[in-house]
């Protein structure tokens, strides 16, 4: 009886513990992510840390490309990205008998820096394009004062600058493109040179106190298309008017456990508010607080 009553004991406890794991707010996670989203997803698992005591979120800095590529075949549960999994890349999962979930959670816009010391505060797509394009070199072809431009990006592996280099059919060899390591980097590079042009993630401009401190010193461009001003701004990416718009994607490689857990609270209200005070846009517009006196 004795036996049969231990048996019992350890079976329950074994199920208790399953069963707080499978409801995704205990154990420990890795979550990969490019750089650019860093501010955003520290602060959606600050809070969720906060919430649940017993849950432990290493989140994981890598170029996209790099992050992409260890979590096809290394063991992090979840992957914070600019694009989707390709149709070869849920391939390869499908043969190893997974199948990843993968969650819209914002829509993010590449933003485009200069020192504050610069007049300048919109250029054209054309006008961008042209940089990019190698076919216009410095600041006086724009009509202002300056000499060669160099543009400023953390890596070239990176889901920030592979977006660029696509959407702007960037030419190498032909532009002066200078790796600064980091969206930190790019803005410490951009406040001490006045002919520099930074290429970053729009969570690190926001107007948290967290984040701020990087504005100072530092100019935001808007984007002229078809005759009308664009800023890298939750209006501009709601109504898709700004040039330079992307989403970001939660992708979950199990469908139970703290990986799901996580996805799940950055998908609801509370996860969602914390996307839109970092100035993106949530993938699900949280409602309004009301407060009656």
């Amino acid at each position: 009886m004795k036996n049969l009553l231990f048996i019992f004991s350890v079976l329950f406890v074994f199920s208790a513990c399953n069963k707080d794991k499978e409801n995704g707010t205990s154990g420990k996670i890795e979550v990969l992510s490019d750089e650019a989203f860093l501010p955003l997803i520290t602060a959606e698992a600050k809070v969720f840390q906060s919430l649940n005591k017993k849950s432990n979120i290493a989140v994981r800095m890598l170029p996209e490309t790099e992050a992409i590529k260890e979590f096809l075949e290394g063991n992090p549960e979840a992957l914070i990205s600019g694009r989707d999994l390709s149709s070869r890349e849920k391939e390869y999962f499908k043969q190893k008998n997974i199948f990843p979930e993968t969650f819209k959670i914002a829509s993010d816009a590449i933003a485009f820096i200069v020192n504050s010391k610069r007049k300048d505060s919109v250029l054209s797509l054309k006008q961008l394009e042209d940089i990019f394009a190698g076919n216009t070199k410095s600041w006086k072809e724009l009509g202002g004062a300056g000499e060669e431009i160099i543009i400023v990006v953390d890596k070239n592996n990176s889901g920030t600058f592979l977006f660029i280099a696509d959407k702007l059919k960037v030419s190498n060899g032909q532009v002066k493109i200078y790796g600064a390591g980091s969206h930190e980097g790019i803005i410490e590079y951009i406040k001490k040179d006045s002919n520099a042009i930074g290429v970053i993630g729009l969570s690190w401009l926001s107007d948290d106190p967290a984040t701020n401190k990087h504005l100072k010193n530092i100019r935001v461009l808007s984007v002229e298309s078809e005759g009308r001003q664009y800023a890298p701004c939750q209006e501009d990416i709601a109504t898709g008017k700004y040039p330079f718009i992307r989403e970001i994607y939660y992708i979950n490689k199990f469908k139970s456990g703290l990986g799901t857990g996580f996805a799940s609270y950055v998908l609801n209200e509370d996860g969602q508010r914390i996307i839109l005070k970092s100035g993106l846009l949530p993938a699900i517009m949280p409602g309004r607080e009301v407060i009656f006196q």
